[in-house]
C-alpha cells in the first residue's frame, strides 16, 4: 500500500488486515495513489466521516475514496464499494454447513434473503438467527430462500444450527470475499482497537437477481419482521 504525502510504506505485517486488489479503473487524485481494498460502507450508514477521515464520492466508479489518518504521520487511502438497490446482486458460490456448494445463480426465480452476521453463537447473532427461525414458515410461504453468511467455517455452522435448530442454510465465507463484494467487510473499533469485521447487514434479492433492498447496519431485534415487510410483492 502506498501512503499519502511521501510517508514510508506500511510494513507487510501492518497491512495484513487489508486485502488489496488492482487499481485499474480508479482515478488518480493529486498527491495520492488510490488503492482498491474493497472495504465498503455505503454513505447512508455513516454519512459523516470518522475522526481523521476525509471522504470523496466517485459516482463514476461507484466507490468512495477515503483518506484515513491512522497515525500522526500516516494517511492511508482506500476505496469503499457502494451497493445500491436496483443493481444486479454480486454473484457468489459458497459452501453450506453440509459442504454443498450454493450459487446465487441457481436460486433465480425465488426471492433470496442474504443476511451477513459477524460470528456464530454470539448474543446478537443468536438473537437474529432465532428470529429468522421463528418466522421461517412465513418466509417459506412467501417463497423466499433464507441464507445466513459469516466468516465461520462449516463445522462452526453445523454446531450453531444444531444448537438452535435453525431451519435455513448457513454459508461459510472464511476469506470474507463475498462480504467485501456486498460492502459489509469494514473497519470497526472495539475497545479502542481497530480491526476488520462484518457490519451486520441484509440484502433482499428479487427473482431476477437484483438487489431489492439493501439494509446496512441492522439491529438483531425485530429484524426478521423488517425483512418480511421488505420482500417483493
Amino acid at each position: 500500500m502506498q501512503l499519502v504525502g511521501g510517508s514510508p510504506a506500511v510494513r507487510q505485517e501492518q497491512q495484513s488486515e487489508r486485502d488489496l486488489s488492482d487499481q485499474e479503473g480508479l482515478p488518480e487524485r493529486e498527491g495520492m495513489r488510490v488503492e482498491r481494498s474493497r472495504i465498503a460502507l455505503p454513505p447512508e450508514v455513516d454519512p459523516a466521516p470518522s475522526e481523521g477521515e476525509e471522504i470523496h464520492r466517485d459516482d463514476e466508479h461507484g466507490v468512495e475514496l477515503v483518506e484515513s489518518k491512522h497515525r500522526a504521520d500516516t494517511t492511508v487511502t482506500y476505496t469503499r464499494k457502494v451497493i445500491e438497490e436496483g443493481q444486479k446482486a454480486p454473484a457468489f458460490a459458497l459452501s453450506s454447513e453440509t459442504g454443498e456448494r450454493v450459487k446465487l445463480s441457481d436460486l433465480r426465480g425465488s426471492p433470496v434473503v442474504l443476511y451477513f452476521y459477524p460470528k456464530d453463537d454470539t448474543p446478537g447473532c443468536t438473537t437474529e438467527a432465532c428470529e429468522f427461525r421463528d418466522e421461517y414458515a412465513r418466509f417459506r410461504q412467501a417463497g423466499a430462500v433464507v441464507l445466513g453468511v459469516s466468516p465461520d467455517d462449516e463445522a462452526s455452522h453445523v454446531r450453531f444450527k444444531e444448537k438452535y435448530s435453525l431451519p435455513f442454510t448457513l454459508l461459510a465465507d472464511p476469506d470474507h470475499k463475498v462480504a467485501e463484494d456486498y460492502g459489509v467487510w469494514v473497519e470497526k473499533t472495539m475497545y479502542g482497537k481497530k480491526r476488520m469485521g462484518i457490519k451486520r447487514s441484509t440484502f433482499v434479492i428479487d427473482t431476477d437477481g437484483n438487489v431489492a433492498r439493501a439494509m446496512y447496519g441492522v439491529k438483531p431485534e425485530g429484524h426478521a419482521d423488517e425483512v418480511l415487510e421488505a420482500l417483493p410483492g
